[in-house]
């Protein structure tokens, strides 16, 4: 029988980042891995860098506008918004 996961836990075994992953325990490098991955371009990385060394909780502000239905490609951004959200980032929508 396998045991569930407790809300918190972290899985130190490799170097996935798991849901549970409170933010906090995770090193600039991580944050930063997560914030930029899966992007084309990323401007501003320097600073990015620098807000992350530094302790700064980062904002970022996600708009769209609908075209219509939504669709399954809005699960990218869905998807990007979690890494956002993982990586202890203060999200506005």
């Amino acid at each position: 029988m396998c045991e569930k996961p407790r809300v918190g836990a972290v899985n130190r075994g490799d170097d996935h980042l798991s849901m549970a992953t409170p933010a906090e325990e995770l090193s600039p490098e991580k944050k930063k891995e997560l914030i930029t991955r899966n992007l084309q371009e990323v401007l501003g990385e320097d600073r990015l860098e620098a807000l992350l060394k530094e302790g700064h909780r980062v904002r970022i502000y996600w708009g769209t506008a609908t075209t219509g239905k939504p669709h399954v490609a809005y699960y990218v951004g869905v998807t990007k918004i979690s890494d956002f959200l993982k990586a202890g980032c203060e999200v506005k929508l």
